[in-house]
């Protein structure tokens, strides 16, 4: 009876323990959101994650995001998550890591230039934020790739709404002032040209290279997975060069840039042969040291 008597209990427990797990979304919800504009949007977002998550059974990431967004809604403009509190892979710390000091930056600010960021752009400054963290959470579990690619191409979609809502002066003297910076430029399927929605990125980028003209830049031509390795091959060679003959003709010099092509091979995200993916049709643009 007595060993019965512990199954019993031991069973009651971990019932109580399951129950505590999964309940911040409760918690959350039942907060009213106060702060500013920035501070609300966070709650907003961070809101939508938790329920994603609680929606998939995920119960430690809701309340992750449950949390946040209790916090958010306290008026607290909590920072972007360091990548570095996150074990992901090695790429996608990298490229999380140059895409969170760029938030950070038009956020916060770099040295002595403040990033007007949360004021001028809150609702994106926001998104970007609850973004970031949305990635690596997904990169940190690896179940769902779709997933991971999709806050990933939203983080960086609401980044640059955000740089571009700040006068540009402003954006490159926190350029000059962080080390390297890196820049996507996407484009449409089976195509090589800049997007008219990517045309404010490049004017950052030219922007922020002509105001230092000793760092140097690389251009890394990409392409989704769709079609032959030979034709993504070439198609990431034709992406590198418009990225080029723009920068060139924005007074960018050309010995201060290297290019590289490399096709299908070196997805930014990993989606398997034969697919067709917005992620990974990319030319990434760094802005060196």
């Amino acid at each position: 009876m007595q060993s019965v008597a512990k199954l019993l209990l031991t069973a009651l427990m971990v019932v109580g323990l399951g129950a505590c797990v999964g309940s911040g979304l409760e918690k959350a919800q039942h907060t009213s959101p106060t702060g500013d504009e920035f501070t609300q949007s966070l709650y907003k977002y961070y809101m939508q994650r938790s329920e994603h998550e609680y929606g998939y059974g995920n119960y430690e990431s809701s309340d992750y995001f449950a949390d946040r967004a209790i916090e958010a809604a306290n008026g607290v403009a909590a920072a972007p998550e360091d990548p570095s509190h996150w074990s992901v892979p090695a790429d996608v710390a990298q490229e999380a890591s140059a895409g969170h000091q760029r938030l950070v930056a038009a956020m916060d600010g770099v040295g002595d230039v403040k990033g007007p960021g949360r004021e001028l752009a809150p609702d994106a400054a926001a998104r970007a934020q609850v973004m970031l963290e949305c990635w690596l959470e997904e990169a940190s579990e690896g179940t769902f790739p779709d997933h991971t690619a999709y806050c990933k191409e939203n983080f960086f979609a609401a980044l640059e709404e955000v740089e571009v809502a700040i006068a540009p002066e402003e954006m490159v003297m926190m350029v000059e002032e962080a080390e390297a910076v890196e820049f996507l430029v996407y484009f449409d399927l089976n195509d090589a040209s800049i997007r008219p929605d990517q045309q404010a990125t490049m004017d950052v980028v030219i922007a922020a290279a002509n105001a230092a003209p000793d760092r140097p830049l690389l251009i890394v031509g990409h392409t989704d997975t769709s079609g032959s390795i030979d034709y993504n091959q070439a198609l990431s060679e034709r992406r590198a060069i418009s990225v080029i003959s723009q920068m060139l003709e924005g007074g960018v010099d050309r010995s201060r840039i290297t290019s590289e092509a490399v096709g299908q091979t070196q997805p930014l995200v990993d989606t398997g042969d034969g697919v067709v993916d917005q992620a990974n049709r990319v030319a990434v643009i760094t802005l060196g040291p």
